[in-house]
This record gives structure tokens, sequence and C-alpha cells, in this order.
């Protein structure tokens, strides 16, 4: 790593430290990079987080011999892989900063991305900063049009926070900088053990903010690698895109959590339709059965009101399935079309219900012998 010249800063603007959190999993080929594109920021009061997340690779080496390098790296070592989110709740337990900046050990900072947010936030009293993210491409470039429209940030504002507004912009919790004493406020930590963590922090966070800062110039560098999740999502990956109403239902249970569900029903059904929307699209065949299930579970968990609901959400919740699975037949008994799949699956599901409980270990072995005997049928 080159040596890093540390400037005069303005004390008014740089006197609170910002924890930059940085989970590692055999990156090693790009780790060098990611750190140094942080430790030459121009905003020089960081701590550098590297957590290791039980690498098989020469990444935890690496980190510890970047530390010698730089004093503000710290190095934390886990024996064993426990994901990202769990890695990430480990950074925010020893983050003594004022402010946090996730960066994924793959990807960069953009230079002055700290001292672009922290001019920000300072100026503008905001709870936090979104910042455009600028994506480069080991695969997917297909998809770099629908990328600049979702990472961009269109314009330089102070905005009052509204649920519509968190639509309106990109749910990575990557190029954003956060307040600690927020997250900590809010008890409020990513959901371990599932994919697209990020839209989960996104949602709890900013719903509960007053006001949020926007830039349009790029903060960050997002690589887009070929095992990345989102790659594994528009790869049609079994059991990776049901994981987005897993998400929305812990959003919605934080939110009931706080009294707030009501009060956010037009929120909650359109957040739910698109969520749905992206699992059922980027599922297989035989998981779609799956995605279905799952949302019309929600619907009815949290005794939803359908007149919040789109007229998709309503046939669902009615178990009108014919406009999903064109190939349908009517179930005897069943006054609505549905896909033989589908109620071939609901009859599975009771029965697991009743001899398997949630959440015990036999449930989820006949619940993975299952999945791959219909697999095994899809293809024959």
């Amino acid at each position: 790593m080159k040596n890093i010249v540390i400037q005069h800063q303005d004390k008014g603007f740089f006197k609170e430290k910002v924890s930059v959190i940085v989970p590692v999993y055999n990156s090693s080929a790009y780790l060098e990079a990611c750190v140094q594109s942080i430790a030459s920021q121009s905003y020089q009061n960081l701590e550098i987080l590297l957590i290791d997340d039980g690498s098989t690779d020469s990444s935890a080496i690496l980190a510890t011999k970047l530390s010698k390098q730089d004093p503000r790296v710290k190095v934390f070592e886990k024996t064993i892989n426990t994901g990202r989110s769990a890695t990430r709740n480990f950074g925010l337990d020893h983050a003594s900063g004022e402010y946090v900046v996730f960066v994924d050990s793959d990807d960069e900072l953009v230079p002055n991305a700290i001292t672009r947010m922290i001019k920000k936030i300072k100026i503008d009293g905001s709870d936090g900063v979104v910042g455009s993210i600028v994506v480069e491409y080991e695969a997917h470039s297909e998809l770099k049009d629908s990328d600049d429209s979702y990472y961009k940030i269109k314009f330089n504002a102070h905005k009052k926070v509204t649920d519509d507004l968190l639509f309106n912009f990109h749910a990575s919790s990557c190029g954003v900088l956060f307040k600690t004493e927020k997250i900590r406020n809010l008890a409020l930590r990513y959901p371990e053990g599932l994919n697209y963590e990020d839209a989960y922090f996104h949602w709890v966070y900013f719903s509960q903010c007053l006001t949020i800062s926007f830039l349009s110039t790029p903060v960050y560098k997002y690589i887009r690698r070929p095992v990345s999740v989102m790659s594994q999502t528009f790869e049609r990956a079994e059991g990776i895109a049901i994981q987005h109403l897993y998400i929305a239902e812990h959003i919605f249970r934080f939110w009931e959590a706080r009294g707030e569900l009501q009060t956010r029903y037009p929120t909650v059904f359109r957040l739910l339709e698109e969520f749905f929307w992206l699992a059922y699209r980027y599922s297989q065949n035989y998981e779609k059965a799956l995605v279905v299930y799952e949302c019309s579970k929600i619907i009815r968990n949290f005794n939803l009101p359908l007149g919040y609901a789109s007229d998709s959400l309503k046939q669902i919740y009615e178990g009108n399935y014919g406009f999903l699975f064109p190939n349908s037949s009517v179930v005897q008994g069943q006054n609505e079309q549905t896909s033989q799949d589908f109620a071939r699956f609901l009859q599975l599901k009771s029965i697991i219900n009743s001899f398997f409980p949630n959440n015990t270990f036999r449930r989820k072995v006949i619940i993975s012998i299952g999945r791959k005997v219909l697999k095994r049928k899809k293809h024959k």
C-alpha cells in the first residue's frame, strides 16, 4: 500500500471520527486496492475495521500486513464464516466513530468521498448522506443502463423523509454515511443468514430519519463480479430470489414492533408487491409456487387490509393463481384456477407443518430432499 500523507484539515468539519467497516472474505486479490482507496481519502480521521470472516485464502495475512502500514487499520479475525450480515454487525459492535461507512472488500471508495459526505451532513444537519455509485463490470454488463438509472442519485439536495422518497434512491448500504448513534438507538442489525440485507437496513434506518442529504457525485465504485449475490439473482440461483420476501417480512416486523405498520399500509403493499415480483421473476420455475405461498402468508400473518392491495396481490391472497401459472387446471373442490404444482406444494406444506415443526433440523432435511426431488422431476 502506498504511503499516505496526512493532510491538514479544518477541525470544524473534520473532528468526528468515521468508522469504515469492511467485511473480508476470500478477497486477497482485491483487498489492497480497497484499503488503499479508503486510507488515501482526504478525510483522515478514520478507523478502518477489516473483519476477516473465516477466509480460506491469504486475506487475513494481507489484512494484518496492511494494518502494520497504517495505524488506523484494525484487523479482526473470525475462525468461522458467518456471512456478510453477521460480519457487518460485528463491525458495528466495534465501531468507535460518530459515523459509519460500509465498504465491500472487492469494491473501492471514490477519492474525496468521505470529505464530501461529511461536509454535506454537517451543513444540512441531516440524519444521513446518500451518494451516487459508479459501476464497473466483470459480469452482466448488459445491466449498465438499469444500473445507471438505479445507482445514480439525480439531485444534490437535502430532503424531508417520506415513504415515497425511500423508493426513489438506491438501497445499497455502500455509498452512504450513517450516524452511529442513530443505528444504536434503533438497535439496528443486519438480518443474519439472509441475502438482500442492504434493503432491510435501508428501509429501517431511513424510515426513522427526519431528513436525508443526497450527492449526485459518485462516492463509491461497485464492481459487478460473477460470484456476487446480485449475479446469482440474475442467473436464478436456487433459493436466492425468494429471500426478497423474507426481507420484507423482517421490515414489516420492525414497523409492527414500533406500532407503525398500520400507518404505513400503502408503503407495505407497495414494497411487498415490488419484492414479490423480484422474487417471482428471478426464481426457478419449480420455486415459483413457494414464492406465491410466502407472499400470501405475509398478507395473512400481518392481517393486512386488502383495500390497499393491488389486483395482483388480491388475486394471490384469494387463491386465484391462473395469471401466474398459464398451464393451470381446476383443482377439485376449488372455484379458482390453480397451478397443479402449487396445489401439490400446498398439500405437502400442510403435511410438513404437522410432522416437521418450524425451526427443527428434521424440517430442514425434509424440505431440502423435497426440493431436490421436485427439481429432478422438472428436468426430466
